[in-house]
This record gives C-alpha cells, structure tokens and sequence, in this order.
C-alpha cells in the first residue's frame, strides 16, 4: 500500500572541512598549562573516554545505549516502588501489630 506514502528527503547535514586555528592554538595553550601546572592527562586516554568517542558517531550503539539506559531507569523506578511499599506494610505491621493483608 505505497499509494499515498512519500519518502521525505534527508536532512541537510553540514559539517565543517576547515579546522579553526585560534582553536587549536587556544587548545595547545590550555595543554600546555594544564602540563605545568601538574594536572594529570589520563582523562582522554581512558578506554572510557575512547569508547564514547566511537559509540557517539554511530547510530546503532547510540540506539542500544539508549534502550539500556531506559531499561535501567524503569528497573530502578520499579524495584524503589516496590521498596517504599514494603516499608509501609512493615511501618504499618509495626504501628498496629497486624498484617493488613
């Protein structure tokens, strides 16, 4: 049934080719006091950081984290509900000395 279906065309996506050089010279300025100052340089060499660095240029991965960060805070909403009402029949077992159930 593709009678009245109409693929919608891609959006335009521009991305710069040129770098900006008062940004990299900014960038090796910051560097290099960070170097004297004795801040440690381990944060862009973590697999962390390297990880995120692919897993945000790809849509899948993107996906997946997304769906498993969604599944995490439903998990979570579900087992803290599930606690607060235990506590209350435990509070309330506690205050009267009989099960309400």
């Amino acid at each position: 049934m593709t009678l009245f279906y109409s693929p919608r065309p891609r959006r335009f996506n521009h991305r710069l080719i040129y770098s900006d050089e008062r940004k990299e010279r900014f960038k090796k300025i910051e560097e290099r006091a960070k170097h004297e100052s004795g801040m440690p340089d381990d944060e862009h060499r973590a697999p962390e950081y390297i990880r995120e660095a692919f897993s945000g240029a790809t849509k899948h991965v993107r996906r997946q984290k997304e769906k498993r960060d969604k599944a995490i805070l439903t998990t979570q909403w579900f087992t803290s509900t599930v606690a607060i009402a235990a506590l209350l029949l435990f509070a309330y077992w506690l205050l009267t000395g009989r099960f309400p159930i």
